[in-house]
């Protein structure tokens, strides 16, 4: 998607949180999948809000085209979003709060779906259910979330094809 809007694109930079090991896997995949697409992947690590400056004055940041966050760095969503539009990034999470707080835009699961996945578990458990009996789910449904108002402000032209494909677009 970041292609799209920026079809030179050959560097992005992305957030993440060394400490969580767990994401480690998902890092990898990420950074196969852009090679894949002829892009450089910079990690730049983030932990709380005070390296935000530091992290954007990286080299790794300041030469970047655009910022992908990992869905630990959407908590700082606001700063990160500002700091973007700044320096003229434009941003990718994985999660529509991340573009109503003024970032580009969102690809992630749908918050209404993962909720009812959610309740529906409980419901489980509370009739009787044992954890160890539950199948592990994951999301089934996604959505793309585009701000048109940060495009703009970056001087970015979504394509129609994007607009088409997106589940909300903020005007």
């Amino acid at each position: 998607m970041l292609k799209e809007i920026r079809p030179g694109l050959a560097r992005i930079a992305i957030f993440w949180n060394p400490e969580l090991e767990v994401l480690e896997k998902r890092r990898e995949r990420m950074e196969t999948a852009v090679r894949n697409l002829g892009v450089e992947l910079h990690v730049v690590g983030i932990r709380y809000a005070r390296d935000l400056e530091r992290a954007f004055a990286t080299t790794p940041v300041a030469s970047a085209e655009a910022l992908v966050l990992p869905e630990q760095a959407v908590l700082l969503r606001r700063e990160i979003s500002l700091l973007a539009l700044q320096r003229r990034l434009p941003t990718v999470a994985g999660d529509r709060w991340f573009v109503q707080g003024g970032g580009s835009m969102s690809y992630g699961p749908d918050p209404a779906d993962i909720y009812e996945r959610a309740a529906s578990y409980a419901g489980k458990l509370l009739r009787g259910g044992r954890p160890h009996d539950l199948p592990v789910e994951e999301p089934s449904r996604f959505e793309l979330v585009i701000s048109r108002i940060t495009a703009k402000a970056l001087g970015l032209t979504i394509p129609p094809a994007l607009i088409a494909r997106a589940d909300q677009v903020i005007e």
